[in-house]
């Protein structure tokens, strides 16, 4: 158990460490509250980004509160995720690779009673990320004066959370997550104006920060089909809601400029100020999921998921669509019980597609992927490895991403709480 807390600790303060830097690098995360993330655990990615309906007692996953009542008695669960995502933009004429690499999240999670399952974590809502360069020209009359400005971006949204899940009927279960919402959504400008005689550089930060509490709810319906001892079916129906809720910003504004002329050099704050509160509202968002598990060897699963993005007010932003997100998931495994290695090995593979919340030129950005992975048993260690190939936007609307992504899933599962018989 003292290894097993060792680990724990590292991976806590690494993850604490790491969730301040940014979960993407796409430009598509300049507007609204950035890329929305998937928030299951390293097998429901491998899986599609299902994981509404999923009732396993080794794995936690924050995406259905209900399903912490799978936990076994005794049992204690940690798990966190690492990813590397590679992506290459496209407007057609020219193309940028970039890399991201961070960890996900930090769950765990333990039975307080027969009917009562906890847990507890930190992960990323959103996450912003970008630098896009443009370039144009100043027309005065017979003069033309060329300007580079640069944008980026950093910050999105994290939550803290701690959820319960309570059984009644022995099948059915509920659960509840409340979550203390923080972060910030820092954009930053440099316009550069050059010539011969002068230089002008005007730098425009534009801070947001916030905070705020909020809930998710789920429920669950499982039970199993049996031949004797044997499982022919294990099935479940899972579903999630999640309230709409507004939370002020405190913004800060700070712009200033610098000038070269003849060789003397200027600087000059034009403006600092807390513009007061701003406002973001967020979506309410309800889902449903299936899972079926044939023979203990073959597992499907099935989710489908609204975001009601449409009215939601992000700072000066409003035009929003409803997102929407349908996924699949397949896994085998050879024999879970056997005692030869290489059949013990989960084999796991899916697809999606998300509508985002977010329009370009009248179109809803897409985001299309097909997910795979394996599940390797390592003592009390489930070490899971996911890949996910799939694209987002379209040159239709000005730019396309393929992009790469690799996942590292570990999940740590131990007994605690165990009286023993000899000392």
């Amino acid at each position: 158990m003292k290894k097993f807390l060792i680990i724990i600790t590292v991976i806590l303060l690494v993850s604490l460490n790491i969730m301040a830097q940014k979960l993407s690098s796409s430009p598509y995360s300049r507007f609204g509250v950035g890329d929305i993330l998937f928030q299951g655990n390293g097998r429901q990615i491998a899986m599609g980004n299902t994981g509404i309906a999923d009732f396993t007692a080794y794995h936690l996953s924050k995406v259905n509160p209900a399903t912490y009542s799978a936990l076994k008695p005794n049992s204690v669960i940690f798990e966190t995720n690492f990813f590397h995502r590679l992506s290459n933009y496209s407007t057609g004429t020219d193309n940028q690779i970039n890399n991201t690499s961070n960890f996900k999240q930090l769950v765990g999670g333990f039975r307080m009673a027969k009917w009562w399952h906890t847990a507890f974590g930190i992960n990323p809502y959103s996450g912003i990320g970008y630098q896009v360069v443009t370039n144009d020209t100043i027309v005065s009359g017979d003069f033309y004066t060329p300007y580079t400005t640069n944008y980026s971006g950093s910050g999105g949204i994290n939550q803290l959370f701690w959820g319960n899940s309570f059984t009644f009927f022995n099948n059915f279960s509920i659960g509840v997550n409340i979550n203390y919402n923080f972060g910030s959504m820092n954009k930053y400008s440099e316009t550069i104006i050059s010539d011969t005689l002068l230089t002008s550089i005007t730098d425009i930060t534009d801070r947001n920060l916030f905070k705020k509490f909020t809930y998710d709810l789920g429920f669950i319906y499982q039970d199993t089909i049996k031949d004797g001892y044997k499982n022919i079916l294990k099935y479940s129906l899972g579903g999630i809601y999640s309230n709409k809720f507004e939370t002020n910003t405190y913004r800060t504004l700070y712009i200033s400029r610098i000038i070269n002329s003849y060789g003397l050099t200027y600087t000059d704050s034009v403006f600092f100020d807390t513009l007061g509160q701003s406002s973001i509202v967020m979506p309410q968002t309800f889902g449903g999921g299936i899972s079926l598990t044939f023979h203990d060897r073959y597992s499907f699963s099935a989710d489908y998921l609204v975001r009601k993005w449409k009215g939601a007010t992000i700072i000066d932003e409003t035009n929003f669509v409803d997102s929407r997100f349908i996924g699949i998931g397949f896994e085998y495994v050879a024999s879970p019980f056997s005692t030869i290695y290489a059949k013990t090995i989960r084999y796991r593979i899916g697809a999606y597609q998300n509508n985002s919340y977010k329009l370009f030129n009248d179109i809803q950005l897409q985001t299309q992927a097909i997910t795979f992975g394996f599940g390797f048993p390592i003592k009390t260690i489930q070490l899971n490895l996911g890949f996910v190939i799939g694209q987002t936007g379209s040159l239709d609307i000005g730019l396309k991403e393929n992009f790469y992504e690799f996942n590292l899933s570990v999940s740590l599962y131990d007994l605690w709480f165990v009286k023993r018989k000899f000392m």
